[in-house]
């Protein structure tokens, strides 16, 4: 008995902290009230109790699941100063972790630009060319690159529709679902494979390749072009995503006050 309350009061002290080695799953979040996911910065963009995504238009791999009031972003500036909205996913490896994501977008005005995905939170990370990140550069908020970043350097590719091809540009204040597919491969001193992005019923894929030296994914969500400049209005919705954590993982503080918790249950348990 007495090794087993070692045990138990060993992982509590941790704060049951092996979610980081779970296997990935599909997280949903329709944003019906505040998820409270990460924040980092003074920006305003966040969780907004507004309906600019609407419920017709569906994400694209989950019909039939749009809602109403509720979304994502808000009014989203090009600045140097680092800042992000973003579940805390765990850490994945960008070079063997397949992802998938989809859900509802909506450009709604301004200029600046977005980026859209999974990355890693170091703010140092957050820059005018992203590092440590898979997912879609939306340039002006409504002109798509289909992009990975490693440490080292990033592969992004225009998003080209049409033939012959040219850029995809959104559609002004016009829902419209979206979807990002990764699959990973390691080919010598590089991460491979092809990186899929696709707006309504247009598909583009980036055969990307970059030095496989990324810091581990550990957030998806939204965060500004890191370079000053002007301001994009954009918000997500109904969005669902590859991540080892089901739920928002609580501050250190937090944990701590459960560890305490949990270990006066054990002790009040045992003296009975």
């Amino acid at each position: 008995m007495a090794g087993l309350f070692r045990k138990a009061a060993f992982a509590l002290a941790l704060g049951v902290g092996a979610t980081t080695f779970a296997a990935t799953q599909q997280v949903t979040e329709h944003f019906n009230s505040d998820p409270n996911w990460d924040k980092l910065g003074s920006q305003t963009y966040g969780f907004s109790n507004t309906d600019n995504t609407g419920n017709t238009v569906q994400p694209l791999d989950h019909p039939a699941s749009a809602t109403g009031a509720g979304e994502a972003g808000g009014a989203i500036t090009r600045s140097a100063t680092p800042a992000y909205y973003g579940f805390n996913t765990g850490n994945m490896p960008m070079s063997s972790t397949p992802l998938h994501a989809d859900g509802v977008y909506n450009y709604v005005s301004g200029g600046g630009g977005l980026w859209l995905g999974w990355f890693n939170n170091t703010t140092t990370q957050l820059t005018s060319d992203s590092r440590n990140f898979v997912g879609i550069l939306l340039d002006d908020g409504k002109n798509p690159y289909v992009t990975a970043g490693s440490a080292a350097g990033q592969d992004r590719e225009r998003y080209m529709v049409g033939s012959p091809a040219a850029g995809l540009t959104l559609p002004t204040n016009t829902p419209i679902g979206f979807s990002i597919d990764w699959a990973p491969s390691v080919v010598g001193s590089n991460v491979t494979g092809p990186l899929t992005v696709k707006f309504g019923t247009d598909t583009y894929t980036n055969s990307v390749s970059v030095a496989n030296d990324a810091l581990d994914l550990n957030r998806f969500g939204l965060f500004q072009v890191g370079a000053a400049g002007s301001t994009v209005n954009a918000f997500i919705d109904d969005v669902t995503f590859t991540s080892v954590n089901s739920a928002p993982v609580p501050e250190p503080a937090s944990l701590g006050l459960l560890s305490v918790g949990g270990l006066a249950l054990i002790r009040r348990r045992r003296r009975a």
